[in-house]
């Protein structure tokens, strides 16, 4: 397998980022909610996204880099709302997702142990939640074997090349 390394993103990813996404977003009936030319961010955004990341407890960006090329990224993100936060401040919401030739080696799920570890050493996330299609077998049975339990079905959440896809909620307690 080629050698690559999992890190912390910085602000000077934002470009290599950003094109990143540009490239998995052009992928066809790739398994994450990105249709061709829907990242119009400029680096200044990525650049503000990142760095609420960086500077919060409850949140993690990672890459995974090869070759000075960013191959993969994973991220850990605390509710949006600030009303809610009190409510919620014990809950992150993951993702994760590689480039195509760097899918099957078992990154996904170092990865996913990354984000879990991560989580678990806040000391405050309890919660952990994501969605994932639900034709995405693969991720499915990944999420599963981590201990992810299903906690809903979104029937047609998304629409995409012509048709409405369906997406699976599903959480890892990690509390006490």
């Amino acid at each position: 397998m080629p050698d690559y390394l999992i890190r912390e993103a910085t602000l000077d990813d934002a470009q290599a980022l950003l094109d990143y996404l540009k490239t998995l977003a052009e992928e066809p009936n790739i398994p994450l909610p990105l249709v061709p030319g829907c990242v119009n961010l400029t680096i200044e955004d990525e650049r503000g996204y990142l760095t609420g990341h960086i500077e919060a407890d409850n949140a993690t960006y990672l890459v995974v880099e090869a070759d000075g090329q960013i191959v993969g990224s994973a991220h850990g993100t605390p509710h949006p709302s600030p009303i809610m936060a009190p409510m919620v401040s014990h809950v992150v919401e993951i993702g994760l997702s590689l480039l195509p030739e760097w899918r099957g080696k078992g990154i996904g799920t170092e990865l996913m142990h990354h984000l879990i570890d991560w989580a678990k050493q806040t000391g405050t996330i309890k919660r952990v939640e994501l969605e994932v299609f639900a034709y995405n077998e693969k991720a499915i049975h990944i999420y599963e074997r981590l201990g992810f339990e299903h906690e809903g079905r979104r029937r047609k959440a998304f629409f995409r090349d012509g048709e409405y896809l369906d997406s699976l909620r599903m959480a890892l307690w990690i509390g006490d």
